[in-house]
């Protein structure tokens, strides 16, 4: 079943007067359940093509919908709660609350999102134990190592039970070991909960555990598998 579909998306930026085009006319859908690992090098618009994806930035010209609904002619309270119950992030930098402990981090999604504080707290503890930090929840960030920090950053993005997972290089600053353990992690969890995940990666590698690959150079797919 059809989740996301992108149609002749384009993005053009305005810099010190000259037009740059981050995207130039994309087209793909994707379907429930399937894992897709965005590659291509810096500067190709895969960065760009994930946050048209996920509600964060319209597109100059062509659309994005999401289980059929075209998102960015969505009122913008229609589209902000999409954003919060629909989709899950993870970015490079884990962009954790620095005076929150690794449980209250997890579980600020819940709480933004207006569910109970117990639900969100029992939700929060089952998701930090299944990646083993159940004996480190109550740290803060500066308390907990790298890879610690992105697998508290895993947990947020699922703590609302998001349909979609979108992830922006999510162990681009973590050595090579701890890296394909937070795939690992992110792979499994989203498996087991039937989620949709979507990895903008420079790491090649990675795209051999995915379902699709969607390869972007100059803002264009130039290759796709499936």
């Amino acid at each position: 079943m059809e989740i996301l579909r992108v149609e002749n998306a384009t993005k053009t930026y305005s810099l010190e007067g000259e037009e740059i085009k981050a995207l130039r006319d994309v087209s793909f859908s994707l379907d429930a359940g399937d894992i897709t690992v965005i590659l291509g090098p810096s500067g190709s618009g895969k960065s760009t093509l994930l946050s048209l994806l996920g509600g964060l930035s319209s597109p100059s010209e062509g659309k994005v919908f999401c289980k059929g609904r075209s998102l960015y002619e969505l009122p913008v309270d229609e589209l902000s709660h999409l954003r919060n119950k629909a989709f899950g992030f993870i970015f490079q930098f884990h962009l954790l609350m620095p005076e929150l402990t690794a449980l209250e981090n997890v579980i600020l999604p819940g709480q933004i999102g207006r569910r109970e504080f117990e639900e969100c707290r029992e939700r929060a503890e089952k998701l930090l134990k299944h990646v083993g930090l159940g004996e480190r929840m109550n740290h803060k960030p500066g308390e907990l190592s790298g890879g610690e920090q992105q697998r508290v950053a895993v947990c947020r993005a699922l703590m609302n039970e998001p349909e979609i997972i979108m992830a922006d290089e999510p162990t681009g600053n973590l050595d090579t070991k701890t890296a394909e353990g937070i795939h690992d992690v992110l792979w499994d969890l989203c498996q087991k909960e039937g989620r949709t995940l979507i990895v903008v990666t420079h790491y090649e590698p990675l795209a051999k555990r995915a379902d699709h690959i969607l390869t972007l150079n100059a803002g264009q797919v130039v290759k796709k598998r499936s």
